[in-house]
């Protein structure tokens, strides 16, 4: 049976008289709304009008429990509705009403019942017509209706499936509130249902309002961890939100799906129910079990642990009907090597996981092709880009190369800027680029007042945030657009694999898989499967970086050889506010201002140091150090210190040994100025 039906499959059809169309639109309670007026003001010709309000128990003391069947026969025969005709259903997208309707007519029985992909604001975008005035009362039908106990479950059934584990249960509410960190209804107790997984109704729309693909849609389960083999029950705050869940399953073919009728407002509010808080997932098991998809790692009589290196250019169809059918979804599936395979995917999709709220990610041959991307998808000639003034350097000479030549103007801003940049958007301004904390002198910013002021406005924001990664800075959750990494650094961390990642919102993410597409950025399996197995021992690597890294900052700020150090996570570092604000966490990158002296000072202590190697790049387990000058490439805000820098790298040597290797340099460095008098 067809589920969804375009808009212009229902125009062709609306003469069929064996067809109703159906107004479902429904608007939150807190929200002034109503959804008859707005039906009254235009409606799809011929649409009957069906008052989600009138349709929920009157005895019951909760607001969406399941009318009594005969509330339901009324109800439906009011509107002339018989099981056997066509109908299709639309909503106005405010909420997925029409799910909830679709499922109501499931659950009793009607056997041809459709949802208008896109709701009414497709229909109108199509400009095919509508009509307004109040609703047309139909023939009514007397109707004698049952029900399909299978789709619907009571509380004393969930309360038994706790105990069985036979279906998987998965709310459709919003993460923080799924994890009681958020609480939508102060009357009820925070939390979820022991056991249960978290999947976001929204995770099942495009950014049009448009049901993913199923291999999208499939995707979003897969990722959450949910076993598509085992039957699911879905529940959500209120009875209005499941309902896309169960339907997005049946999308997938699913028939072994219920529904929670109580929901957490029955559950939440009763002291006998059992409770859980915290995430379905915490970050650790996230990074062992992200992208590791059962088809990817399953074979004859077992799994293997990692997914296999698969080497390919040319992909083979059995027929030109599936080379066809391929072509016309070239990333859902294998196609072509340079599209990738599940080495690439598996990756790509644990990358996405460790972002909350993210699309895709998109993988690079390094991160300056990353961030080139990343760039090239948000501007066009004519655009103004806002580019922090404290940018890696190949940042910066792509943008006053590439971008200059392209006809995008570059504007580069002081990094401390804050909401203040407001003042600099113009009506070119369609991007802002942050990196957070800046490269060589590691200024953090207000990234969630920019994204703030920048969404404002539509302008896109992009921030590298490879010193952070999403472990200790979740960019996506704070307004980022499109977070970028050179995964070169500690994704890989062990300093042999380069690579790069952008990882997206549902609203940017064609646009970047088509640039990078047209440009054929591609990643090798092998480099894939590195990082991927670099992935895995992040969180444990990044802990003993930052420790490390701490432990030498806090010396060297103590050293009077020393005239700053230059760590976010000492209030010494420019924007520490920002930092104690907004991450979770701080790596092993900073740098330090020697006390007088010039380069051959620097010089000297650098050349002495054992335990760090002399090299650029970070992020693998050994320790560097580095010179580097800030001030010739600050052009929006001077750069001054008493004395040249040293950007360090904390590997994970022991520290003690790291300090006294530093100790001794900085000896070095002493004898070097007071020799040169600076």
């Amino acid at each position: 049976m067809k589920l969804l039906v375009t808009p212009e499959w229902l125009y062709r059809n609306l003469a069929n008289p064996r067809l109703h169309v159906i107004d479902a639109g429904s608007y939150p309670p807190d929200v002034d709304t109503k959804a008859y007026d707005e039906y009254c003001k235009a409606h799809i010709p011929g649409a009957l009008f069906l008052d989600n309000h009138l349709l929920k128990d009157q005895n019951a003391p909760l607001p969406r429990m399941v009318p009594s069947l005969e509330k339901v026969e009324y109800e439906f025969g009011r509107l002339g509705l018989d099981p056997d005709d066509m109908i299709v259903i639309y909503d106005n997208l405010s909420l997925p009403s029409a799910a909830r309707a679709w499922w109501l007519f499931m659950l009793h029985e009607y056997r041809h019942v459709m949802i208008l992909d896109g709701g009414f604001a497709r229909w109108k975008a199509e400009r095919l017509p509508v009509e307004s005035g109040a609703a047309i009362a139909p023939s009514p039908i007397i109707l004698q209706l049952s029900r399909n106990e299978a789709l619907i479950r009571t509380r004393n059934q969930v309360m038994h499936n706790i105990a069985s584990g036979h279906e998987v249960v998965v709310d459709a509410r919003a993460p923080k509130v799924f994890s009681g960190e958020a609480v939508a209804n102060p009357a009820l107790a925070p939390g979820h249902i022991p056991h249960s997984l978290n999947l976001p109704y929204e995770e099942m729309l495009d950014a049009n309002g448009c049901w993913k693909t199923p291999t999208k849609i499939e995707k979003a389960f897969v990722s959450n961890r949910i076993n598509l083999e085992q039957p699911l029950l879905f529940t959500c705050g209120a009875g209005r939100t499941a309902p896309a869940l169960l339907f997005a399953a049946r999308l997938l073919g699913k028939r072994d799906v219920s529904l929670y009728d109580g929901s957490w407002e029955e559950w939440g509010s009763d002291p006998d129910t059992p409770k859980e808080t915290g995430p379905a997932f915490r970050e650790s098991t996230r990074l062992i079990t992200a992208g590791r998809r059962r088809e990817w790692v399953r074979g004859k009589g077992g799994s293997v642990v990692n997914p296999p290196v698969w080497r390919a250019s040319t992909i083979l169809f059995d027929s030109v009907e599936d080379l066809r059918e391929a072509s016309s979804h070239p990333d859902d599936q294998l196609y072509y090597g340079r599209r990738g395979t599940p080495t690439q995917w598996a990756l790509s999709e644990a990358l996405t996981e460790l972002h909350p709220g993210a699309e895709a990610t998109m993988l690079y041959p390094s991160g300056v092709a990353a961030l080139s991307m990343a760039l090239l998808s948000a501007l066009e000639a004519g655009d103004e880009l806002l580019m922090v003034d404290s940018c890696y350097e190949p940042t910066r000479v792509f943008c006053d190369t590439v971008l200059k030549a392209q006809g995008i103007n570059v504007t580069y801003y002081d990094p401390l800027i804050g909401q203040d940049i407001e003042q600099l958007f113009t009506p070119q301004t369609r991007a802002i680029f942050m990196e957070s904390p800046g490269s060589l002198t590691f200024e953090v910013q207000d990234i969630p007042g920019i994204c703030e002021v920048a969404h404002r406005y539509s302008i896109t924001t992009i921030l590298d945030n490879t010193w952070a990664t999403p472990l200790f800075f979740p960019a996506i959750e704070r307004g980022v657009d499109l977070s970028v990494m050179a995964c070169t650094k500690y994704i890989t961390g062990h300093s042999d694999t380069m690579m790069g990642s952008v990882t997206a919102i549902p609203s940017h993410i064609d646009k970047l898989k088509r640039i990078s597409n047209l440009f054929g950025q591609y990643v090798s399996p092998d480099d894939a499967n590195s990082a991927l197995k670099g992935l895995r021992t992040l969180e444990v690597r990044l802990k003993a970086h930052e420790k490390n890294a701490l432990k030498v900052a806090k010396w060297l700020s103590e050293q009077p050889e020393v005239a700053w150090v230059l760590h976010p996570a000492l209030s010494s570092c420019p924007g520490h506010e920002f930092w104690h604000r907004d991450f979770k966490g701080s790596s092993g990158l900073f740098s330090f201002v020697l006390e007088g002296g010039d380069d051959r000072d620097r010089t000297a202590l650098i050349d002495s140091l054992e335990h760090f190697g002399i090299g650029f790049s970070w992020g693998g387990y050994e320790s560097l150090a580095l010179p580097v000058d800030p001030q010739p490439i600050r052009t929006a805000a001077s750069w001054q210190a008493a004395g040249p820098v040293v950007r360090l790298h904390i590997g994970l040597e022991d520290p003690d040994d790291l300090i006294e290797d530093l100790a001794f340099g900085l000896k070095r460095f002493k004898a070097s100025r007071d020799q040169s008098g600076f």
